[in-house]
């Protein structure tokens, strides 16, 4: 999977997240099955980070441990 794919497939999570519910969202959290689903651990991209809105950069590793959720 490219970034670009990753990046489509996030953005279509906070998406469906959102409108499921009321308040607006501060906090994503993205289980362990979903973010295998989204990028599996074989993924050529395992080494790549997210940059969100440009605020901090956390590595898939990281998000993939659960130590990190994605902010939106």
């Amino acid at each position: 999977m490219y970034p670009q794919a990753l990046q489509q497939r996030l953005e279509r999570a906070v998406i469906a997240y959102k409108s499921e519910h009321q308040e607006k969202p501060s906090l994503l959290q993205i289980s362990r099955t979903d973010y295998n689903t989204l990028l599996p651990h074989e993924s050529p991209n395992a080494r790549c980070g997210l940059a969100i809105y440009g605020v901090t950069v956390v590595g898939l590793d990281d998000v993939r441990s659960g130590d990190y959720h994605l902010v939106s």
